[in-house]
Order: structure tokens, then sequence, then C-alpha cells
């Protein structure tokens, strides 16, 4: 329960500061952002009942409406269903307590996964709330180099011992040290310190982080029946090289997964 209780902070505070920020998300093209994440194509969505469970500021909520679905979601951050109500009806809850008695025929669940004690029981949970022949969509973070995990996870336990507004400031040096901008001008060719401020935040300050290998995931489908796919966003090709899967994996740092029930 402390790490649900520290977890759901951090998200909280991130979400906070978002406000300060336009740089996290390309809201102007959140559809097409979406539907290249998804792999889905845009008409499927239109009349369909969904689900976004770990809506955060509202970003997929704000694509599903615009693509005529009806949609809800969770989160456990009280900041993120305050900004992400607007797009619909938001449940403030954890997966384990969700307790929602309808199904529905399209679950989102984007970087929730990773930070949960047992993620495999999460995927499990996540299923009840799809429909027969429905679409689950995940995200996780991928599996890394050896070394590069490593020093992630020792630096994610100095990181967690401090001040939520410390991790904001760590963080944020981080983003504007001279390394980590030549890192992300290879990788990414331009990506402004503000948003990558944003991604250490939410890769060091959360108590729990997990990492996967496709395999460990591609079994969480097959035990569960699911017909399953693993999408790559157009465009991400680019980085499947040497260099690229040293430091963030060949999926670029995260895995997505879509399954038919």
């Amino acid at each position: 329960m402390n790490r649900i209780n520290n977890t759901a902070k951090s998200f909280n505070y991130e979400w906070e500061m978002s406000k300060h920020f336009d740089t996290q998300f390309d809201w102007d093209n959140i559809v097409s952002v979406f539907l290249n994440e998804t792999g889905m194509p845009k008409e499927w969505f239109k009349g369909k009942h969904c689900l976004d469970v770990g809506c955060g500021m509202g970003r997929w909520m704000s694509a599903l409406k615009q693509l005529d679905a009806d949609v809800i979601g969770t989160d456990i951050s009280e900041e993120a269903v305050k900004m992400s109500k607007k797009y619909g009806r938001v449940i403030k809850s954890d997966l384990f307590n969700l307790q929602l008695a309808e199904q529905f025929d399209f679950v989102i669940c984007d970087g929730v996964l990773q930070c949960l004690e047992d993620s495999r029981k999460g995927f499990h949970e996540l299923l009840k709330y799809c429909k027969p022949d429905g679409i689950v969509h995940i995200s996780v973070y991928e599996w890394k180099n050896p070394l590069k995990l490593f020093l992630t996870n020792l630096l994610r336990k100095r990181v967690t011992k401090k001040t939520l507004d410390e991790r904001w400031e760590f963080s944020g040096k981080l983003a504007n040290l001279v390394v980590n901008r030549v890192m992300y001008a290879i990788v990414n060719f331009f990506i402004l310190a503000s948003k990558s401020q944003f991604t250490n935040f939410d890769n060091y300050s959360t108590p729990i982080n997990h990492y996967f290998k496709e395999e460990e995931v591609i079994k969480w489908f097959e035990e569960e029946g699911l017909r399953w796919e693993i999408i790559t966003p157009n465009g991400w090709k680019i980085y499947n090289n040497i260099f690229m899967r040293f430091l963030k994996g060949k999926n670029n740092g995260k895995i997505r997964f879509r399954g038919i029930k």
C-alpha cells in the first residue's frame, strides 16, 4: 500500500507540473499519434465502448472522444482525474480496486503495468473489463542492456528517497546535462529539455518500474488464450540499429502489444 501511495503521489506531482509545459504531448495531432501508437484503423472506434486505464492527463481519452467513441478513464492520481474528466467519465481508482460491472470493446493500458508490484496479475485483472472478441492494448517499458538497467535502478533507489520537489529538480538537471542532450540528439534527433525532464521524472520518481522482454509479455497473452501482435509505430523502425538497441532496446524503450480476447 505504501508503494501504491508513493506512486500516486509521484504521478499527481507530475501531472500538476505538466500544467506549466506544453511540450509533453502533441495535443494538436493527438488522434494521429493515438492511431499510430495503437496501429488501429480510424473507422473502427466509432460508437465503441472504451476504457483507458491510467488515463493521466486524458490524451487517449481526448483522441477516443474525437474518434466518436464512448470512453471511461481511470487513474490513481487526483490531479489526473481533474484534468481528464473533460473528455468523459473518470474514476479515481487503482486497477485492483476498480470494480466496474461493465465490459468494453477496447481497453488501453499505457505505461501502467510496469509500475505494479505484480504486473502479470495486473494484466489478468485488465482482461476482466474486455468483452469477448474485444481488443486490449498495453504498453510496458522494454528490457534494456543489463548495465543500463543496473544504473537506472541504482539511481532510482537514490532519487526516490528525495522529496518530490527534489526529484523534479534532479530530473531537470539530468535533462540538461551535455551528455544527455547529445544522446537525445543522436537517438531522437531533437527533443526539448522540458520533455526530457518529464521522461526522467517518470523513470526515476516512481518506486517501481519493471522492464520486460518481448517473450515475457507474449507469454502473458498466450497464457490468457489471446491472439496477439506487437505494434511498431510508423517512423520508429529507423531506430532499429545496434546503438539504439544498446541505449533503449529494439522497440525504442517501450513495447506495445495488441491482443484480441
